[in-house]
């Protein structure tokens, strides 16, 4: 029988072989759907164990944003979005640049959906892809659906309609990746019901 320092070693041992696996598959660019594998892995890790991970030099930013993102859902959830913005703001001022997807996605739907500031919005989603491209280890965690369909309807309102058009399409290849699993069928409907608004209203942009 191990004890309990063998039991935590273990534990760490096989988390930091599945963040080994997350890294190959998104680095690798084969498929959208290892990269979605991988959202599914990063989404078992308790909060628990990602909080001990931040503390390890060579992972640590990624880790600290993973657990900052939970933070500020938590409070957002609880209508608190003053703190959620000071914590984002504060988190993007002093982590790299490299890891700012999630918090990008963030500071995207506040913009977007709460604070009707398309154009504040428009960029941070932009500035969000742009960081997925460079950390393929957040992917998941920065919710491309979220991304590319924030986007797409920032430049709707906007009147912006090729880059409408252009997020949109990013959307509804990544919907069409998600729901060939049965497992997701009851998590779409959003991603439905945001498809036929994107394509109803930029068909009247002129």
């Amino acid at each position: 029988m191990r004890g309990a320092d063998g039991v935590k070693t273990a534990v760490l041992r096989k988390g930091l072989a599945k963040l080994t696996f997350i890294r190959a598959a998104a680095h690798a660019h084969v498929s959208l759907d290892l990269k979605i594998q991988a959202m599914k892995i990063i989404a078992l890790f308790g909060r628990s164990f990602l909080r001990a991970l931040g503390f390890l030099p060579f992972i640590g930013d990624p880790v600290k944003i993973i657990n900052l993102n939970q933070k500020i859902k938590s409070f957002e959830k609880q209508g608190r979005f003053e703190e959620a913005r000071t914590i984002r703001k504060d988190a993007l001022v002093k982590i790299s640049p490299t890891y700012h997807g999630p918090l990008l996605r963030s500071e995207g739907d506040d913009k977007l959906y709460q604070l009707k500031d398309y154009e504040g919005a428009l960029e941070a989603f932009e500035k969000a892809i742009l960081a997925m491209e460079k950390s393929p280890f957040l992917y998941g965690v920065t919710s491309p659906d979220s991304v590319y369909a924030g986007a797409a309807q920032a430049a709707v309102y906007l009147g912006l309609k090729e880059k409408a058009k252009k997020y949109y399409q990013s959307f509804k290849e990544l919907f069409g990746s998600l729901k060939k699993n049965p497992k997701l069928q009851h998590s779409l409907e959003w991603h439905k019901e945001t498809l036929k608004w994107l394509e109803y209203n930029i068909n009247k942009i002129s």
